[in-house]
């Protein structure tokens, strides 16, 4: 414990923090990590502590704790932003995936329909990926619309470019969730993106840069006697 405060107690800050990482880790997932480059932008724009930058009247203490506030305030909104938009992007993608590779929005008894779908795997399992075009135009000129998802599934998985064109073009109502797909399973990482990640360092404003979470919160709670503060005016 340093000054009665404990280290591990970044509360709020922590917290928020912690879900802008899972949130652009998610993002990163599924394919979507564009989708935080706007919010970040905003975040970057906002000034939102200009006012305390041009302050010449308050003491040290008082600039410390204001600071404090607001990057706890940039911070939290920017997790709830962040969190939001990764539930909507996982939520498309299982619905993509279920569209694409799956019997959803198929006609016909989902029960029947989930058997043929499991059938169809084996039957693209067992076909030479050579042959995976020739015999997605059959499915598709068929109407056997069960195996042309069940070949989508292996022609995105495998990387199979030309076996998803060739399902683009048969089915073109699917082509944006295909090309969503596509971008998930060949962009997939656990990792968040480096530059991402330096955007949300870059966030904490230089007075508050030698502080760590804690001291931070306990700052803008008005506790001044943790650590050493130094807020350049």
């Amino acid at each position: 414990m340093i000054g009665g405060t404990d280290p591990n107690e970044g509360g709020t800050l922590t917290q928020a923090n912690a879900d802008i990482m899972s949130a652009l880790r998610t993002l990163q997932q599924v394919g979507a990590a564009d989708k935080a480059d706007s919010i970040l932008s905003d975040v970057e724009t906002s000034r939102s502590y200009a006012d305390l930058d041009s302050d010449r009247e308050h003491n040290t203490d008082w600039l410390t704790t204001e600071y404090a506030r607001r990057y706890i305030s940039v911070m939290t909104d920017l997790a709830r932003q962040l969190t939001r938009v990764a539930s909507g992007s996982t939520t498309q993608d299982q619905d993509d995936a279920a569209r694409c590779f799956g019997v959803k929005g198929l006609p016909g008894d989902v029960a029947s329909l989930a058997i043929s779908r499991r059938d169809a795997g084996d039957r693209v399992a067992n076909t030479d990926p050579a042959r995976l075009c020739e015999l997605l135009a059959t499915a598709a000129r068929n109407g056997d619309d069960v195996l042309a998802h069940a070949i989508l599934e292996v022609g995105v998985a495998t990387g199979l470019a030309d076996v998803v064109d060739d399902f683009k073009e048969a089915y073109p109502s699917l082509a944006d969730a295909v090309d969503r797909l596509w971008t998930a399973a060949h962009r997939k990482t656990n990792v968040v993106d480096i530059t991402n990640s330096w955007r949300v360092a870059a966030l904490k404003p230089r007075q508050l840069s030698s502080l760590q979470d804690y001291e931070i919160q306990a700052a803008a709670a008005g506790n001044t006697g943790v650590g050493r503060w130094s807020v350049g005016q």
